[in-house]
């Protein structure tokens, strides 16, 4: 596993505790740090929509305010 990867993983696991903890904000920020390290971690995009959709927004709502 690269060191990319490892990272990606690292990020994607703080992002499942906040996300349990009810922290939806720093979860979507862990799971978008994992997606940018690995865009082919699917379950960093699963939990980002969860996540988002947990927390009221739409995933477009969190792509606009990036732009």
């Amino acid at each position: 596993m690269t060191e990319f990867k490892e990272k990606a993983r690292a990020h994607l696991d703080r992002g499942r505790i906040f996300g349990i903890q009810g922290k939806y904000k720093e979860a979507i920020e862990e799971y978008k740090k994992a997606l940018k390290l690995d865009p082919s971690l699917k379950q960093a995009l699963t939990n980002l929509k969860f996540t988002y959709y947990m927390a009221g927004m739409e995933l477009h709502d969190g792509i606009r305010k990036k732009v």
